[in-house]
């Protein structure tokens, strides 16, 4: 979607779900309404939309002028990063390089319960299983 698709404000109603619901008044009694949803992709849509229109420049920094909203948020989190602001640094550290990997430790057993049991040593184990009971 580009900028020339944005929805009109007026009839965003188009676009969106309904999504049936209940709500109970004040004594009890259920009122049945729709409230109206915009689907995620449509969300996305807007989003991807807004980000492509063109900067408007509140500060007139001459750098931002004729870039898309996206393009200049990346150029200002990149000097606020140059300057030393720790989050702007990760955010785009975690952008350029992704986010590193998480270590997880993995342990593999391949004995029985039993026999894991035992090497706990915590006395003697008492054999439940279901062919000793006297039924």
């Amino acid at each position: 979607m580009n900028p020339s698709e944005l929805p009109d404000k007026s009839n965003l109603q188009q676009y969106m779900t309904p999504k049936k619901a209940i709500h109970w008044d004040k004594n009890g009694i259920p009122q049945p309404y729709t409230n109206w949803i915009l689907p995620k992709s449509r969300i996305d849509d807007i989003l991807l939309a807004a980000l492509a229109l063109p900067f408007s420049n509140p500060d007139d920094d001459p750098e931002l002028e004729g870039l898309t909203n996206i393009e200049a948020a990346a150029i200002q989190q990149a000097k606020k990063a140059a300057k030393g602001d720790l989050e702007a640094t990760k955010f785009v550290i975690e952008r350029l390089i992704g986010k590193p990997k998480q270590q997880i430790e993995q342990t593999t057993l391949t004995m029985t319960l039993k026999d894991y049991l035992a090497t706990l040593d915590i006395g003697n184990i008492v054999d439940t299983t279901t062919e000793d009971w006297d039924m």
